[in-house]
């Protein structure tokens, strides 16, 4: 698998679609949200989804619809303080996101190359921010046909914890924020974000990782993480969606 130079590993639970909106995730604590995460698609406005060639592309074009929804309802539902802040809207270094299936990390044994883990979602989240700070995001995603379209609008608390936490792990670990990406292990309710150090897969958790010892903003191997989220995994119904 080709490793992103940006490796962000975000674990979520219930992160399915449900209708025009993205359900929350039914949990306290590090994966809630109160900012909303809609779902783009053709009915919001007749611009609402603009194919293109790539995921930056895609993410520019998707301003123009976020500020189109925003104007239909209370800015805040959008993560912004008013109607004309929108209009300041710009687009944050972006983070390919991928996924740690269940059923991988159940198999996952010492030694193995834990970059044989990461699925590739084919997804861009881009944090979304007014005079720097974060306000919402938006998730590209590439279709079948190799275009790229907005494909959600929303979670501003963890777009904002994601983006805060990138810049700690770019001046901690002395690297680019560029060299961060996202990565999420939905049956296990953990967000991580990741980088390479001299070919090593790196993870530092955005949220402390429920019944683990790892903590928000430290940095460990991925080798480590994942040995010791094995048998947490182990316990969880296999039956249970990836």
């Amino acid at each position: 698998m080709r490793f992103y130079n940006l490796i962000t590993i975000t674990c979520l639970l219930g992160f399915n679609a449900c209708g025009s909106q993205e359900s929350s995730i039914s949990h306290d604590g590090p994966v809630s949200q109160t900012s909303q995460a809609v779902t783009a698609s053709p009915t919001s406005s007749p611009d609402a989804v603009v194919a293109m060639t790539t995921h930056a592309a895609a993410a520019t074009a998707s301003l123009a619809t976020l500020a189109e929804l925003a104007a239909k309802g209370p800015p805040g539902r959008r993560g912004f303080n008013s109607i004309g802040e929108v209009q300041f809207a710009t687009l944050a270094t972006s983070l390919p996101v991928f996924m740690v299936r269940l059923d991988s990390l159940r198999a996952y044994q010492s030694g193995q190359d834990t970059r044989a883990l990461l699925f590739d979602k084919q997804e861009v989240m881009y944090p979304i921010t007014v005079n720097g700070e974060v306000r919402s995001s938006v998730v590209t995603r590439k279709r079948a046909d190799g275009l790229w379209e907005a494909a959600a609008f929303g979670r501003g608390n963890v777009a904002k914890a994601v983006h805060i936490g990138r810049q700690g792990v770019s001046a901690n670990r002395g690297i680019a924020e560029s060299s961060v990406s996202l990565i999420e292990i939905p049956t296990l309710s953990a967000r991580l974000l990741g980088h390479d150090e001299r070919g090593v897969l790196m993870l530092t958790p955005v949220y402390d990782v429920p019944g683990t010892a790892f903590h928000a903003g430290e940095t460990h191997s991925a080798s480590e993480v994942f040995a010791a989220l094995q048998p947490l995994a182990a316990q969880v119904d296999p039956t249970l969606p990836n």
